[in-house]
């Protein structure tokens, strides 16, 4: 299987397949033929993850794959001097005889890919690290005792697993020694450097932090923003990116990162839970604005500063020469210093800006290409869901038309998605209504009153109508779990439609069982001055009346 395999659904009860949560979900996104990775993008999953519940789906007969790839031949194993370890025994009740306290060890393997193994048994190898048992295996794997025994003995049989230690023992006992060149020595963790480098760096740094620093976003950014953050972050940190890999001491503080992450996304990810988290952290700190250091004076802005002087008196130099006598003119006094320039307005400090750029504003070029990448991805997952939705509409399934039109919706602004939808879940909606409302009388006239009131408030959610959610409070009147909400729709039919005798009657009745007499009594004088002879009224008049003699 591969990821542009095509699942297609098999016919079968649901109820009775040995499936967990995981398996449900992705099979309720297969709608009768899907893509492998299409699946995977609607899903959320990683490919490999989707492709190993795949496999667990086509084992328990579920799904089948129309387009599959014929499987590496599994290479040849030479016969075993010693047959009593190639196949479990087993007890007369059919369990194996394979002890729960063995602890498996994983045998150094230079590429799993060409053993030849199926998917069961690759995820029981990739589970073993040399320190669980084969009952703490069980309960990881959620094998049965039988399933896993073959698993490992499988394994064992490839040569990849050696089944001779004991919980309690040393885990790194070597092989039985066998004829030939001796084996390269074990190696304790398959991660590079730098994922080992990340993992320490990560773990160090997440001890203290708050939600939002964990997934290095700022307190008051959107849900969008914290979900791309989580998912960038998970697909690093994620122990499905390191599968089939020996991972050694590096095992617990990955999926404690791991669970880190997802612990902090699923607070911030919720409105109600992240109002309740911001409500425990103190406010943001603002950063103080920092003002501009004034500009050098400059002499253009000196001498624009400087005020505008009186024009000198004009002198007679002949009459000035002529006459001695005549004082000379006073000295011109020296012009006052210029005013130091206004510093400028408090403001946000430009950013410098590279050479060559056209403004110091401009996006980063990082930034751009991520943005674009969401973007292509966001419009991907629309494709799929609008795909979804035309092949629901094609097998006259509105309502799933219209779920998938609403996932798309939610994740594009397009006009002409949001006028696809309400076309559909109109249809969707009428496709409810009379589906319920056929369930209910039926249900009504079996007095089957738990599932007619059921029935009723499905088709009352989908349309608004009186007489619908007269029905309805009938219904849960005579099933008597839920007097308050029979009041209820009872009193949305009056306000409908006020005149109408039978909707009175029935708030009526509801009131009496309730113990409301005087209302009660009320809604049966009203609807006695509309008809006064209507049996029910009567009835329910003189019912009152007898109650309150009581």
């Amino acid at each position: 299987m591969h990821r542009r395999s095509t699942l297609r659904t098999i016919p079968c009860d649901l109820k009775k397949l040995p499936i967990g949560a995981l398996e449900a979900f992705v099979l309720s996104q297969v709608h009768g033929r899907a893509v492998a990775e299409e699946v995977a993008e609607v899903t959320g999953l990683e490919i490999g993850a989707l492709l190993r519940v795949a496999c667990r789906l086509v084992e328990v007969g579920a799904l089948a794959v129309d387009d599959e790839k014929p499987k590496t031949k599994r290479p040849t194993v030479a016969p075993r001097a010693d047959r009593s370890t190639a196949r479990p025994s087993r007890a007369p009740g059919g369990r194996s005889l394979v002890p729960p306290a063995l602890v498996p060890v994983k045998r150094p393997c230079p590429d799993v890919r060409a053993l030849g193994i199926g998917p069961r048994e690759g995820f029981v190898l990739s589970q073993i690290d040399d320190a669980t048992s084969t009952a703490d295996l069980g309960e990881i794997t959620g094998l049965s005792a039988r399933d896993l025994s073959e698993a490992l003995r499988a394994l064992e049989s490839a040569g990849v697993v050696g089944l001779g230690a004991r919980k309690g023992r040393a885990t790194n006992v070597p092989p039985a020694p066998t004829v030939g060149p001796p084996e390269a020595p074990k190696k304790q963790c398959d991660l590079p450097e730098e994922d080992r480098a990340r993992i320490t760096e990560t773990t160090a740094r997440l001890e203290g932090l708050d939600h939002y620093a964990v997934l290095g976003v700022e307190q008051d950014v959107d849900a969008k923003t914290i979900r791309r953050a989580y998912h960038a972050l998970a697909a690093q940190f994620h122990p499905d990116r390191f599968y089939g890999k020996a991972l050694g001491p590096f095992r617990q503080p990955l999926e404690a990162i791991f669970v880190r992450l997802t612990g902090a996304y699923d607070a911030l990810s919720k409105k109600a839970a992240r109002e309740a988290y911001d409500a425990t952290l103190p406010p943001p700190k603002r950063a103080p604005t920092r003002k501009p250091p004034p500009k050098t004076p400059t002499r253009k802005s000196m001498r624009a500063a400087r005020p505008p002087s009186a024009p000198a008196p004009r002198r007679n130099t002949a009459r000035a020469l002529a006459s001695p006598a005549a004082a000379p003119a006073p000295p011109t006094p020296p012009a006052p210093a210029p005013p130091a320039p206004a510093p400028p307005p408090p403001g946000p400090v430009p950013s410098p800006s590279r050479p060559g750029s056209s403004s110091a504003s401009s996006p980063d070029p990082l930034l751009r290409m991520y943005a674009d990448k969401q973007r292509r991805k966001t419009q991907s997952q629309v494709e799929v869901f609008v795909r979804a939705a035309k092949e629901a509409l094609d097998r006259d399934d509105v309502v799933a038309a219209a779920n998938n039109y609403r996932l798309a919706v939610q994740c594009s602004d397009d006009p002409a998605l949001g006028i696809a939808l309400e076309k559909v879940d109109a249809k969707a909606r009428v496709r409810v209504r009379d589906k319920s409302l056929a369930g209910a009388r039926a249900a009504e006239q079996a007095e089957r009153w738990s599932e007619a009131a059921e029935k009723y408030v499905k088709a009352y959610g989908a349309h608004s109508e009186a007489w619908i959610a007269e029905r309805a409070a009938n219904a849960l009147r005579r099933e008597g779990s839920d007097l308050r909400r029979a009041a209820q729709l009872a009193e949305q039919a009056v306000l409908a439609e006020p005149q109408s005798v039978g909707y009175r009657v029935t708030l009526g009745e509801i009131y009496f069982d309730a113990g409301l007499l005087a209302r009660a009594a009320g809604e049966a004088g009203r609807a006695m001055a509309i008809s006064p002879n209507d049996p029910r009224a009567n009835a329910l008049s003189k019912q009152i009346a007898k109650g309150k003699r009581e």
